[in-house]
């Protein structure tokens, strides 16, 4: 049985960004083998006789990968862009905090 492509991204809320890219690359690699089996003219492999059959597995794959992206995405722009720009504002407001202190240190 699969699950819905928003129970497996909840699977991976606390993942690390580098844990989401290692998930990514395994189902792109999984979709690659799932390729090579529906897109093949020979019915008699055994991954036709598992249920779900590899066309459905190939789809559900798809759109967990979908998913995935758009989660990772969302963990790109939150930990690694906007805390690289909060870091900045941090250490300007420091700087500004410092100038200030020895401004008033001086009268």
């Amino acid at each position: 049985m699969m699950i819905s492509p928003l129970s497996y991204i909840a699977e991976y809320e606390n993942d690390t960004f580098e844990q989401l890219l290692q998930e990514r690359d395994c189902l792109i690699a999984e979709i690659h083998e799932l390729e090579k089996i529906v897109y093949s003219e020979d019915r008699s492999d055994e991954a036709w006789s598992i249920c779900p059959q590899p066309d459905v597995r190939y789809q559900m794959n798809l759109d967990y990968l979908s998913e995935l992206c758009a989660f990772i995405s969302k963990k790109y722009n939150r930990e690694i862009v906007w805390k690289d720009a909060e870091e900045s504002i941090d250490d300007d407001d420091s700087s500004s905090t410092i100038a200030v202190k020895k401004s008033e240190s001086q009268n």
